[in-house]
């Protein structure tokens, strides 16, 4: 069935807009807010300033739109069920590398909020907590998980969901933010040794039922860009 004008213009505009928020996002997250104007997101994608009016009036108003937008809270909300009835080590694992790809597909937007809760954004300080509040929940229900099957001795799993959490932040920042990627601490590798190390000090057998994974046979963060 034909597609009515006003039906096309609207997705359209909708298309247009979400344009701009793209690069508004990539501009923010490279040189903040304060030093962004709304010239500089026209340049990013070579259209007028009166374009962008058109859909945003402010500098702001992108800002908030962006902080809208954002569907990472629901996404991190959903990996640990993603963990299925996978034992606990492995689990973890998994989760652990979905949430790096997962903050990988998202980097510009991470970045963003980082960024700006560290130039005292309140409302992206607000955004950045709520993701980790999600992150660490999800997490320690893995642990609570591990408790109530027994492969784990009692422990408090909010507070080993929150040390994960900030864990696999670390990881990120370190990749993504400053670009470091030593070959000696490839991610799987580092995420094996983490959860093999938390396991152990958490399990209630004496050896780990962790399965092997000969080495580089793990699935791997993507370097590029894409």
């Amino acid at each position: 069935m034909a597609i009515s004008p006003t039906t096309a213009r609207a997705r359209q505009a909708y298309a247009r807009r979400g344009e701009i928020l793209d690069a508004a996002l990539r501009i923010f997250s490279r040189r903040g807010v304060e030093a962004t104007n709304l010239d500089h997101v026209a340049g990013e994608l070579g259209i007028t300033r009166g374009l962008i009016h058109h859909y945003f009036r402010t500098k702001q108003d992108l800002f908030h739109a962006l902080l809208e937008r954002g569907d990472l809270i629901s996404a991190i909300g959903e990996l640990a069920e993603k963990a299925g009835e996978a034992d606990a080590a492995s689990g973890l694992h998994d989760v652990g590398l979905a949430s790096l790809e997962l903050m990988h597909t998202n980097r510009d937007f991470v970045r963003f909020l980082i960024v700006q809760s560290e130039m005292d954004k309140a409302e992206a300080e607000v955004i950045l907590a709520q993701v980790m509040d999600v992150w660490t929940a999800g997490l320690a229900g893995l642990f609570a998980r591990g408790m109530e099957r027994g492969e784990f001795i009692e422990h408090d799993p909010y507070v080993a969901g929150w040390e994960y959490a900030n864990f696999l932040l670390a990881i990120f920042i370190e990749r993504e933010l400053f670009g470091r990627r030593d070959p000696r601490l490839e991610v799987d590798r580092v995420l094996e040794h983490y959860v093999t190390k938390t396991v152990r000090g958490l399990s209630t057998r004496k050896r780990l039922g962790m399965r092997s994974r000969p080495a580089g046979t793990g699935r791997r963060i993507r370097d590029g860009k894409g």
